[in-house]
């Protein structure tokens, strides 16, 4: 069972705040023990943390989750958290959910810190950037317009834990398309389906990094939004168990037949899953299949993405070993990910 240790120190000068040294894992055996122990701090004052992350090497969904969650509720009471120096592994899993741009990330214990000076007069409401909408998901411009708000937005309710989840998918797409014109300064509009306010940096078509919902920003700063297009994603972290990777295949199977992808379709997409996780383990990993990689899963418009990433050795989609991938979907793509190991990505067609 993994352990989980904790340092607390206060900083001194900021008021409300502690620094929190963790060491270990976050995962289902530990994350009891960090909430309890975040909670006890926050009981006895404490609404700034710094937790430095540089002891932590494992962090699974339901840690993640429980970030999310605790920087949700800080964000509601007027705190904030911020990590410091994570891992390159976790790192992985952080920059493939998008969390690097959920989460103040910070390499140096003084940038944190001066973060944390800089934001003691909080803005009035939380503000997130857009993400623009990828090249390879053309969406139609959105026909019910709301005008843009010139001031941050209402604050919007508390969420629910089980809304989470969407916070944990706002991530910019894998290949942004460019503004079709910077505004002179970024616009400030409340979205219409989640309330939260959002920064447009120039005309363009955009999702709301929060819900998803599309938006499309015109040169005059008009702003139309439209219905949410994109489900939340699934995402789970998986080591290469065998049972894992078989549980996971029959997990795509099936929300492919939910899709309204044929039985045979379905199965391909299913082998394909199955085939690019033993891969991982037996390339990537040398066949050690307790190392971890980070699944994410989107099924919308008749067309399945599913997403790797590991901290493995790089991986040859020409290879003999990704035939049987080839051969099952629409697509198939590599990005060597800028801290080691791989991003792929596969697409079936329903």
């Amino acid at each position: 069972m993994a352990d989980l240790t904790f340092e607390v120190v206060r900083i001194p000068d900021i008021e409300n705040a502690a620094r929190v040294s963790l060491s270990g894992a976050i995962d289902a055996s530990t994350v009891i023990t960090f909430q309890t122990e975040l909670d006890k701090l926050k009981k006895n004052g404490v609404r700034r943390f710094l937790l430095d992350m540089a002891g932590i090497r494992y962090v699974n969904s339901t840690g993640l989750g429980s970030l999310v969650k605790l920087a949700d509720g800080l964000e509601n009471e007027g705190g904030l958290i911020t990590l410091m120096q994570i891992h390159p592994k976790v790192k992985v899993v952080f920059d493939m959910l998008g969390l690097n741009a959920f989460f103040k990330i910070f390499k140096t214990d003084g940038e944190a810190l001066q973060f944390i000076r800089e934001s003691m007069t909080p803005a009035a409401e939380p503000i997130e950037e857009v993400a623009p909408i990828a090249a390879e998901e053309p969406v139609a411009r959105p026909a019910p317009a709301a005008p843009a708000a010139p001031a941050p937005a209402p604050r919007r309710e508390p969420e629910q834990p089980e809304r989470a989840a969407p916070v944990l998918q706002a991530r910019p797409a894998a290949a942004e398309e460019k503004t079709a014109a910077s505004y002179p300064a970024p616009l400030i509009a409340a979205c219409a389906e989640c309330g939260i306010g959002i920064r447009i940096p120039g005309a363009g078509s955009y999702r709301c990094p929060r819900c998803f919902t599309v938006l499309h920003a015109s040169p005059s700063q008009k702003v139309e939004f439209g219905d949410r297009r994109r489900e939340i994603p699934l995402q789970v972290t998986l080591t290469g168990d065998e049972a894992f990777i078989k549980g996971l295949a029959s997990c795509v199977v099936t929300l492919a037949r939910l899709k309204g992808f044929g039985d045979a379709k379905a199965k391909e997409i299913g082998t394909a899953v199955e085939t690019t996780c033993r891969n991982l383990r037996s390339i990537a990993y040398d066949g050690d299949g307790r190392m971890s990689y980070g699944v994410l899963i989107e099924a919308v418009d008749g067309q399945m993405v599913v997403r790797f990433a590991d901290h493995g050795k790089k991986v040859d989609l020409d290879s003999a070993a990704f035939e049987p991938v080839r051969s099952a979907v629409t697509d198939i793509s590599h990005v060597p990910h800028p801290k080691g190991g791989n991003i792929l990505r596969i697409v079936k067609n329903a």
